[in-house]
């Protein structure tokens, strides 16, 4: 969080009482929804393996809307997919 403080406009402040928020709790995994939900917002940072500063602000991104790029409509202009390293069923 701080990283966001020193880095963009975006600030994360204490719930004290408002109607939408986030709520950083230790569930399965390392997840948060896209974008805005409006009320109690989770994030899931799981203790086992989400706690580092990457997975943490990869997952607070995904609250201000960002999607993961290599779902994006125009990644194949971006992103070439080397399909003999994919292991069969994998796809």
């Amino acid at each position: 969080m701080d990283t966001f403080h020193k880095k963009t406009c975006v600030r994360f402040v204490p719930h004290r009482g408002q109607s939408d928020y986030l709520s950083i709790e230790s569930e399965m995994g390392c997840w948060a929804t896209i974008g805005r939900d409006g009320g109690r917002q989770l994030v899931s940072l799981s203790v086992y393996g989400c706690l580092d500063r990457g997975t943490i602000q990869h997952e607070l991104l995904h609250t201000f809307g960002f999607h993961h790029e290599h779902t994006r409509s125009d990644r194949d202009r971006y992103v070439r997919i080397n399909w003999q390293n994919v292991p069969s069923g994998k796809t």
